[in-house]
């Protein structure tokens, strides 16, 4: 009878590892937002205060997994500023299209006060790109 319930456990065991071995988090599908690089910082080199100037920024997604790319522009201070660029990630069994998926947008901005003001795109972990404005 010991003998009969160490088999029925030991096949327990078996069936346990040989179902969790079948079911890895690579099969299942995953959706997450991601950052993405911002490959394109441009922005005018001179500009007058309370006039809307324009700055050119792109972010690619290196496969067809990336989806809905959205770049923000944050205010850290007066003069500083950083943007980022992010995506929806969308996979399953880890099989991407091979397509790059890129966003080239131009953003408007209008500086308040005289002075130079400081861009930069991309946290670290990531290509940092820097420009400035001079505002007269």
């Amino acid at each position: 009878m010991i003998k009969f319930i160490r088999m029925k456990t030991f096949l327990l065991l078996v069936s346990i590892v040989a179902i969790l071995a079948t079911c890895s988090d690579e099969d299942s599908p995953r959706k997450m937002k991601v950052t993405v690089p911002i490959t394109l910082l441009d922005v005018d080199n001179i500009g007058i205060a309370n006039e809307e100037l324009s700055m050119r920024v792109k972010a690619i997604a290196p496969s067809g997994c990336y989806s809905d790319l959205e770049i923000a522009l944050e205010k850290i201070d007066e003069r500083h500023h950083i943007l980022t660029a992010s995506a929806t990630y969308f996979s399953k069994n880890n099989i991407c299209p091979y397509n790059i998926v890129s966003r080239d947008t131009i953003i408007s901005f209008t500086p308040q006060v005289t002075g130079v003001y400081y861009f930069s795109a991309n946290k670290p972990d990531l290509t940092i790109l820097r420009d400035t404005l001079i505002v007269e």
